[in-house]
């Protein structure tokens, strides 16, 4: 049994008991992108992101495609562990002109470090944090019953209790404290330190 992350299946089949006839046309991979949709923009909580570093994408036509689970970009360089500079990101893709210098050619990789969710290596699913399981149970009733309530299917207080549940459970979600080690503090403080301007760094106003 993993002690820090759970998949959506266990989301899923908990939703496929309570509300047996409206999840008969909803997938697997819908409850995933809700349950991801939740963790990442709306807890958003730095542990439960993990580092990956020379992770290899390739370049086609000039542009690679960023892995799915990226949460931040941190950084980019090729074969020869050069840091390139000239790239756009518009979060699906890394862009190249054919204009800039250190571009990469058609079929070759290059290699990320990056911040991103955790996946389960056998599925590639999302491992979503223990402790966030009601949130992420209530927000997914919620986005499950909302075109129904649009369409006057469900009326208001069913819908406003499900609402109330789910922001009740955001509030107490697990802040990842019990996941916690010295390893992870002392990672955290150096994220801190790097963000502090060193004073023999500053720029002087003459």
């Amino acid at each position: 049994m993993n002690t820090k992350y759970f998949t959506a299946e266990k989301i899923f089949a908990r939703l496929a008991k309570i509300y047996k006839s409206k999840m008969q046309g909803t997938d697997i991979g819908t409850i995933i992108e809700w349950c991801a949709e939740i963790e990442i923009e709306v807890l958003g909580n730095w542990q439960q992101f993990v580092r990956y570093d020379k992770y290899e994408i390739t370049v086609v036509d000039g542009k690679a495609l960023l892995p799915c689970n990226l949460y931040r970009l941190l950084d980019v360089v090729d074969g020869s562990e050069i840091r390139m500079m000239n790239y756009h990101n518009n979060g699906a893709y890394l862009s190249f002109s054919e204009y800039d210098d250190n571009v990469p050619s058609d079929g070759n990789s290059i290699y990320i470090d990056f911040l991103g969710i955790a996946v389960e290596p056998e599925t590639g699913y999302p491992l979503l944090l223990r402790g966030h399981e009601q949130a992420l149970y209530w927000g997914c009733a919620v986005r499950l019953h909302e075109e129904d309530f649009s369409q006057g299917k469900l009326n208001a207080q069913s819908f406003s209790r499900m609402v109330d549940m789910y922001e009740v459970s955001l509030r107490s979600a697990d802040t990842g404290f019990r996941h916690f080690s010295k390893n992870d503090a002392k990672e955290y403080m150096a994220v801190i330190l790097n963000a502090i301007q060193q004073t023999n760094r500053l720029p002087l106003n003459l």
